[in-house]
């Protein structure tokens, strides 16, 4: 039993290094250089609604259970991905908040965010689209 809990604590304190760095982007036009990390957990968790330019922010959210999801939240507010869906669920089911707009796929979340001047999101891949720009980089 004891050399179980050591292993999984061994694993525990080796994950976090093996993340990938998360880009936290912004449509080019959003007038947004950079946000603070306290900024984007804000946002993300739904405690500010506004970007720093005044304009209601459009959070697009990775799928529920990704990878990218996980290591995202980790990063930002080392919240575990069932906390944070605990935490989504409780807002969503008392009614006070609606989460953020779930998107699949990487190449399907580029092109809305691309399309909308006020949208956030994130992504493990060094974005190249010339309308998105990295407004915080997490590693």
């Amino acid at each position: 039993m004891k050399k179980m809990l050591f292993l999984l604590l061994t694993y525990i304190a080796l994950v976090p290094s093996s993340f990938a760095d998360i880009y936290v982007v912004a449509h080019k036009e959003a007038q947004i250089e950079h946000l603070s990390k306290d900024e984007v957990t804000a946002l993300f968790l739904g405690k500010k609604r506004t970007l720093p330019n005044g304009e209601l922010a459009f959070m697009i959210d990775r799928g529920l259970d990704s990878t990218t999801r996980s290591e995202f939240f980790y990063l930002l507010n080392k919240m575990s991905l069932p906390r944070v869906n605990a935490y989504w669920s409780r807002l969503t089911f008392s009614g006070r908040m609606i989460p953020p707009t779930v998107i699949e796929q990487e190449a399907e979340m580029l092109v809305l965010l691309s399309e909308k001047t006020n949208a956030i999101s994130y992504t493990n891949q060094k974005p190249t689209d010339s309308e998105v720009s990295i407004i915080l980089s997490l590693k």
